[in-house]
């Protein structure tokens, strides 16, 4: 079947709308071929016309680059020394400024994901500069990690991390190179496997078992299981974050030096009940230390993955080896929270999950009264009082 030209940029071929725009002469030969074509993916005129539009302006930008760095080298053939150097970096001077810009405050995994990408980049494509890398690395940096059995998602991760930093460099230092790891798709993802929530009878086993135990690692469980509380949140709370003499008891969870929040929405205030509650008094009680769990995090390092694979493994044989883990506590909270018809909007902020609506962002949110009602209604009965 035969194209058909639709506006300007867009033409269709076979129902799927493509972009084409023929390249200037006067920066042609800043290219491969005299014309820029694209699949963009659709089969929708008004997202194919979105999506042209951006190109279109990103293509003009390109070009005022490209325009621009014409004049300055006619410009520097009169310098001393010659025409002068052009920024070319390679992928560590990409990555060093990644971590620069967006690894501020980020755990430690963060800062490993980022030197795992480009570890992958350099064995896979090489460390050569960035004018030489073309589309077809690209291509082949995905395949070849998909290859390897990494899932769709991770790939995708991974080339996330690489075409964000890649374009820091370009918008820092004005580049003229293109940015050939975006807009990679990776095929279809696998579906990520869901999490299945805790039975009440598990969760009951599980807190009864940690209130016998009676150690710091079964602190943090419990006060995990009647929170929803990410471990991350959980185990680098600080003695002054629990508040055990209000009226209603509570852990306020904020960025710490040490532990930084997920989101802004993870900052919130939650109520203390059952086997949180129990929990929060045994940690206070037995921390000679600012940090709530001292044996995991000590403002330096916070043990989280360890901590996470050490409760998995004490979970695993209690709950009959079912792929539960201890962030199944907190979708057992979100489901536990539905069970008794708790408004989404309240279930968000006790979860610190984002909200949906735009103007559920404005206010302070609900008091800790309307909280401690909601919560205490999941509460399960043999842990209402704290021993």
């Amino acid at each position: 079947m035969s194209k058909q030209q639709i506006g300007e940029f867009l033409y269709t071929k076979r129902g799927h709308f493509y972009f084409q725009r023929r390249v200037p002469p006067d920066v042609r030969g800043f290219y491969r071929c005299s014309r820029v074509q694209l699949a963009l993916g659709t089969r929708d005129p008004a997202v194919a016309r979105r999506k042209a539009a951006r190109l279109a302006l990103d293509l003009e930008d390109q070009w005022a680059r490209f325009r621009e760095q014409s004049r300055e080298d006619v410009l520097k053939r009169f310098l001393k020394g010659g025409k002068g150097k052009q920024l070319d970096p390679r992928p560590d001077e990409i990555k060093a400024l990644y971590l620069d810009r967006r690894g501020q405050g980020k755990p430690k995994s963060f800062e490993q994901m980022v030197e795992r990408a480009y570890r992958y980049l350099r064995e896979i494509c090489g460390h050569k500069a960035l004018s030489q890398f073309e589309r077809s690395d690209a291509v082949k940096f995905r395949d070849k990690l998909l290859a390897r059995g990494m899932a769709p998602q991770s790939v995708k991760r991974n080339l996330s991390v690489i075409s964000t930093g890649v374009k820091l460099m370009l918008t820092e230092h004005g580049l003229p190179y293109e940015n050939v790891f975006a807009g990679l798709e990776c095929g279809n993802a696998q579906p990520v496997k869901k999490r299945v929530p805790f039975t009440e009878a598990e969760l009951r086993h599980l807190q009864r078992e940690a209130r016998e135990l009676d150690d710091e690692p079964r602190w943090l469980l419990a006060l995990i299981s009647d929170t929803g509380l990410r471990l991350s949140e959980a185990a680098g709370l600080a003695v002054a974050d629990v508040v055990l003499d209000a009226e209603i008891p509570h852990v306020k969870v904020q960025p710490h030096p040490w532990r930084p929040l997920k989101t802004a929405s993870s900052a919130r205030v939650v109520p203390l009940l059952g086997a949180s509650l129990w929990a929060a008094e045994r940690a206070i009680a037995a921390s000679e230390s600012r940090f709530l769990f001292p044996e995991i995090c000590d403002g330096t390092t916070t043990k989280g993955n360890a901590t996470s694979a050490q409760l998995n493994k004490w979970i695993k044989p209690r709950v009959g080896g079912s792929g539960k883990v201890v962030h199944s506590f907190r979708h057992s909270m979100r489901d536990r929270l539905r069970a008794v018809e708790c408004p989404p909007d309240i279930i968000d902020q006790l979860g610190g999950w984002a909200a949906a609506g735009v103007g559920q962002s404005y206010g302070s949110g609900y008091p800790l009264e309307v909280l401690a009602k909601w919560l205490g209604r999941t509460t399960l009965e043999s842990n209402r009082s704290t021993t």
